[in-house]
This record gives C-alpha cells, structure tokens and sequence, in this order.
C-alpha cells in the first residue's frame, strides 16, 4: 500500500507541473486577452 503510494508521488509530483505550466498558460493568455482590450 505504502509502497505503491511512494512510487506514484513522481507520477503525481509530474501530473502537478504539468497542470501549472497549463494554468499559467491560460492566465497568461486572459491576460494578453485583457491587454488587447484595453489598447482597442
């Protein structure tokens, strides 16, 4: 059980950069998006 806890935390520790690079990504472009707005 432990165990494979363990060895799934790199999997998981994967799964979580992941999903950050994707969310910045995505407030990144609300921001442009903002951006654009306001100079248009």
């Amino acid at each position: 059980m432990y165990n494979a806890f363990f060895t799934s935390i790199p999997k998981i520790i994967k799964i979580i950069k992941h999903f950050s690079i994707v969310l910045w990504l995505y407030i990144l472009m609300i921001g442009v998006k903002n951006v654009v707005c306001r100079v248009f």
